[in-house]
């Protein structure tokens, strides 16, 4: 029997498997440390885990963004805005980003003062952090997130919305995204769990990855800055020694 082979279908099959191929490549380093080593040895010992984790995440901006969509954009000839690309249709998408960036501020503060968050946040290990050190933390999360939500939010969500509709595909979107945490934490697997949902109907019902991509943002640097102030020599102190 042959059966009919839909353009919509295929397009979220190859979505999936683009998803997979590039973020394997991304997660186990199969193209970064090439690129990578020539900068990082130029770094002293001391500080090469956190600017290798940098370096990785900026890799990430071709590795997970412009290279699968570029492929997708010559594939499908798609619009920018059909994966999300543009402004929210609504202002308001703005208000309830911030409500949720104040809701997650008191959540992480109380959270980043317990000892155990300082285990694994900030996931760049330094023994003191100074101001260069936590600008480029925050720069390589806001390009890596850019990369990360245009995939998996972006032509990742919108192309399974198109093919098995909205609730599945915020549904299939968010056990990859669960699959993805799977060797952090207990608290980070129920959290992804809980952002994938939330994340995956604003951005549907937004129509952008925009609000999305700025909470992330918020979560991911919050999270480092609060667990570095609770648990790391305060970082001015450090730059007024520095000059000293």
């Amino acid at each position: 029997m042959n059966l009919p082979l839909n353009p919509i279908h295929i397009e979220a099959i190859v979505a999936v498997l683009i998803f997979g191929l590039s973020y394997a490549t991304y997660h186990f380093d199969l193209l970064a440390l090439i690129f990578i080593r020539p900068f990082i040895k130029k770094v002293p010992e001391e500080k090469r885990q956190a600017y290798t984790l940098f370096l990785h995440r900026f890799s990430g901006v071709f590795i997970l963004g412009l290279i699968p969509l570029t492929i997708l954009f010559l594939i499908f000839a798609r619009d920018p805005g059909e994966y999300g690309f543009r402004f929210p249709q609504e202002p308001l998408w703005f208000l309830v980003g911030l409500a949720a960036c104040i809701f997650s501020f008191l959540i992480l503060r109380a959270w980043a003062r317990k000892p155990v968050a300082a285990e694994t946040v900030p996931p760049a290990r330094l023994s003191e952090w100074r101001r260069p050190d936590t600008t480029w933390n925050a720069l390589s999360w806001v390009t890596y997130l850019a990369a990360y939500e245009s995939a998996l939010r972006g032509y990742l969500l919108f192309s399974l919305m198109r093919s098995i509709g909205a609730v599945p595909a915020i549904l299939v979107m968010t056990l990859i995204y669960v699959i993805i945490h799977l060797d952090k934490q207990r608290e980070e697997v129920i959290g992804s769990a809980l952002l994938g949902l939330v994340f995956g109907a604003i951005t549907l019902a937004s129509g952008s990855i925009l609000v999305p991509w700025l909470i992330h943002v918020f979560i991911a640097v919050g999270s480092d800055t609060l667990v570095i102030r609770f648990h790391y020599r305060p970082v001015r102190a450090l730059n007024r020694e520095a000059g000293s």
